[in-house]
């Protein structure tokens, strides 16, 4: 049986894989980044702000306007629940966030 090839197809499976690498590679360079400045034992506090900056700015500039709200919240619960699973709160001063 004589295969067929689809160019455009063709196409659109390069285009796929290319742009599938180039968010790999982004996330993995920013994994690097992370890791270079503890490190190199950058200050922290400089750290933890210029994360919190990343991940108001994906945001921002990725996620839909109608779902940033939504998304916004679940980002807070998250961080609060890996704080409290790591026991960053101490009992009598745990913060009120759902």
């Amino acid at each position: 049986m004589a295969q067929t090839s689809f160019a455009a197809v063709d196409t659109m499976i390069r285009q796929i894989e290319r742009t599938t690498l180039a968010t790999l590679h982004a996330t993995q360079a920013l994994s690097n980044a992370i890791k270079q400045g503890l490190r190199e034992e950058a200050d922290p506090h400089v750290l933890a702000g210029a994360l919190v900056d990343g991940i108001a700015t994906t945001l921002i500039a990725g996620i839909p306007e109608d779902c940033r709200a939504g998304v916004a919240h679940d980002l807070l619960a998250l961080l609060y629940a890996r704080f409290d699973a790591l026991n960053v709160f101490p009992e009598d001063d745990e913060p009120n966030y759902p």
